[in-house]
């Protein structure tokens, strides 16, 4: 397990914890034991150094980009029936008919985010599309370092058309901006980097994070902010395909 406390205004890291972990008093004589356990890795500082996919923290990125590039309104409603295709009710379904066999129904933007409704942003996803979407996930500070200044911090994965021709051998594919847009998928993020999204929403501009100080008082690795304003459309954009 891991998590972030982080100061919205500072970006400065208050907390930053990872279990399990291990004694200090005792890290030099068991330190091959530690080394030699790689199922609970207690020397992987996980709020760091490693990223997970991060599900619905997903979600804000998404409608904030849909409302932005105005593929969606305040007021547009999507009917969650539970299952996004109606062809196939085993893929793409909303947690609610997981777990309860239930629908959410109609649903706004504002509704979607309070119950959490992934059929909402399949569709939000469908209509900004799978290269637009990793825009925005760049925007938010995934795919790269948040600014610690550490060799040891992940910059996580924007799975953009160039990481999957290099990872995946694949190209865009129906499904991606399904997947990416709930947090699933080759999208991965450190908890330092979700910490930093919800603080850039609730800010108005990504700013680097603050984990340790110089000497002189200069934050370790410094970037300078970045107002959240409106994402570049690129040529790789305008070629996605749509399905």
């Amino acid at each position: 397990a891991a998590a972030v406390v982080m100061d919205v205004a500072t970006r400065e890291v208050l907390a930053a914890v990872s279990y399990p972990t291990y004694s200090i008093a005792e890290y030099g004589q068991k330190y091959e034991e530690l080394l030699r356990e790689t199922r609970l890795m207690p020397l992987k500082a996980r709020a760091i150094q490693v990223s997970y996919p991060p599900g619905s923290t997903c979600k804000v990125i998404a409608a904030l980009g849909a409302l932005s590039d105005g593929v969606v309104q305040l007021n547009t409603h999507f009917e969650c029936t539970g299952y996004l295709l109606p062809n196939n009710r085993n893929r793409f379904r909303c947690w609610i008919y997981n777990q309860h066999s239930l629908t959410h129904g109609p649903q706004s933007i504002e509704d979607a985010i309070r119950n959490s409704c992934n059929i909402y942003f399949f569709r939000a996803g469908e209509k900004l599309g799978a290269a637009r979407l990793c825009q925005w996930f760049e925007a938010f500070g995934l795919g790269r370092a948040a600014g610690t200044g550490l060799i040891e911090e992940a910059p996580g994965v924007v799975p953009d058309e160039t990481w999957l021709r290099t990872y995946a051998k694949r190209r865009f594919q129906r499904g991606d901006e399904w997947n990416w847009s709930i947090g699933q998928g080759e999208v991965n993020a450190t908890p330092l980097q979700v910490a930093n999204v919800v603080a850039t929403i609730a800010s108005g501009e990504w700013r680097p994070v603050v984990l340790a100080r110089e000497p002189d008082g200069a934050a370790l690795g410094g970037r300078r902010a970045l107002p959240l304003g409106p994402v570049r459309q690129d040529a790789r954009c305008q070629r996605q395909r749509r399905f």
